[in-house]
């Protein structure tokens, strides 16, 4: 069999070359950073409200395309100050974990294991890490911008390192970086509290065992409605549910040899999505946790302040995918509905349970089956888990978490597709089972907007009448980025 090198593949650079390019892209990165820093430091004209940016949280280290799961956390509205420092935005996390994956390498039912592998199953040892910079930004003139009211810009990045002792081949490692912005106007359609326009820019590299296997420019704007509630004057820890309405376009190039020009699995990849986020009961209010709350079994005040503010809440949607590529056998059109249920429990505890099911068609017959079909694929996904709040510090206006959390990532795949040696290569189930220790440190505005406006007017020397405060009351850990 003659072997098919794509353009570009011929000629590998040496290694000295390879090394001076990380190096540069590493100084590229710093330059980012600091320039992000002297933009926070600028001064904006006067604060008319604020509220948190759009965010879209839940990374994925999935080859495939992960699916978006998205939230977004706004604040009430605040009353006007004189010239005000912008508040800097910045969070960052670590997870360090063992796992067990039941099928590494996704080999199929009845397909015998490639001379290469030494095994299908394989134990795994991780580390994830992600950090975030965000910028609100008011606009003060009401005639100038008669439908703006703030502008939430930031940048962030991620990194996913994965180690298998038996099957190397298949060691992983991510990085991805982030930019975006988010638009708050003064539009409020269907009755709700306010609209939400937003768009971010995402890059991300993902390399096997020690080459570089896919590679991807992502660009993702988004709408987001708030919803308002039957109370006309929410409290300043009320949630909102909101719809989320989404669109993505996605350029991937795959460095791997192929064999066949079907196989080809660069193109583009684009998704058009909606969501809705909803919050249905505070976890002070739920039946079974009454008696935690009032007897205060938690450490301290304070902490049982914040979780006192953790929601039962859960989440819908559908998402349709569109993918073309420069061959045959990876063309399809899927539709994926998603679904989630967040549950607070007594003690500290919190279980959660995620959901997708996926149809996929695909546009011509597999290369690996011998009756001629187009292929179709079934898919489910579930992510099942408990996670243990060690601690969650609140200090000012830093919150410092540190969370235990086992679980479970359940996939099962069905597919049409049979070789004349009845294997079924896209057919499979996979299980990873883990537990991770999770660290998140978050510097922001989780102080009530009127102490927080007090402390910048008399940062900058002016003074003013102190209105009255409300309690301070700590907020939801936000993710800053629209896209992880």
């Amino acid at each position: 069999m003659v072997k098919i090198v794509r353009r570009g593949r011929l000629f590998r650079p040496p290694a000295k070359t390879r090394r001076s390019r990380s190096i540069y892209r590493v100084l590229l990165w710093c330059l980012v950073i600091v320039a992000s820093f002297r933009f926070a430091s600028a001064t904006v004209a006067e604060e008319r409200t604020a509220r948190e940016p759009l965010s879209l949280e839940g990374p994925s280290w999935q080859l495939d395309q992960p699916p978006l799961d998205q939230k977004l956390l706004a604040q009430p509205k605040e009353q006007n100050a004189p010239q005000l420092l912008s508040r800097l935005g910045i969070e960052g996390g670590v997870s360090i974990g063992n796992w067990y994956d039941s099928n590494t390498i996704l080999l199929g039912k009845g397909t015998p294991l490639p001379r290469a592998f030494k095994r299908k199953d394989d134990y795994q040892y991780g580390i994830q890490g992600d950090f975030s910079l965000s910028q609100v930004i008011p606009f003060a003139d009401p005639e100038r911008f008669p439908y703006l009211k703030t502008m939430t810009y930031g940048v962030g990045g991620s990194t996913s390192q994965l180690w298998h002792p038996n099957v190397s081949q298949f060691d992983r490692q991510v990085y991805a970086g982030q930019a975006f912005v988010n638009f708050e106007t003064n539009l409020a359609p269907w009755s709700g509290r306010g609209l939400f326009v937003g768009a971010q820019y995402d890059h991300a590299t993902t390399r096997l065992g020690r080459d570089t296997f896919v590679s991807g420019n992502k660009i993702t704007p988004v709408l987001t409605f708030l919803l308002g509630r039957d109370d006309e004057n929410p409290r300043w820890d009320n949630e909102l549910d909101r719809l989320i309405v989404y669109y993505s376009y996605e350029k991937r190039g795959y460095q791997d040899d192929i064999t066949d020009f079907r196989l080809d699995r660069d193109g583009r990849y684009q998704s058009v999505g909606t969501k809705y986020v909803f919050y249905l009961c505070k976890a002070e209010g739920l039946p079974y946790l009454k008696e935690c709350f009032e007897e205060k079994k938690l450490n301290t005040e304070e902490q049982l302040l914040y979780y006192g503010h953790e929601w039962l809440r859960g989440h819908v949607g559908y998402e349709y995918r569109n993918e073309q590529t420069g061959g045959t056998e990876f063309d399809r059109i899927a539709h994926a509905v998603q679904w989630g249920l967040h549950v607070p429990l007594p003690c500290k505890w919190a279980f959660d349970i995620d959901g997708e099911f996926v149809w996929s068609n695909y546009a011509s017959s597999s290369i690996f089956d011998f009756s001629g079909r187009e292929r179709f694929d079934f898919t489910q996904h579930y992510n099942v888990g408990l996670t243990y709040t060690l601690c969650a510090k609140r200090v000012g206006w830093d919150i410092l978490e540190a969370k235990l959390r086992a679980g479970v990532d359940l996939t099962f795949q069905n597919s049409n597709v049979s070789s004349p040696l009845a294997e079924e290569v896209f057919d499979y189930d996979r299980a990873v089972y883990g537990i991770q220790v999770e660290l998140r440190w978050i510097r922001g505005r989780f102080k009530s907007r009127q102490e927080d406006i007090q402390e910048l007017i008399e940062s900058r020397g002016v003074s003013v009448n102190r209105p009255v405060n409300r309690p301070a009351r700590p907020k939801t850990r936000v993710t800053t980025t629209l896209v992880q």
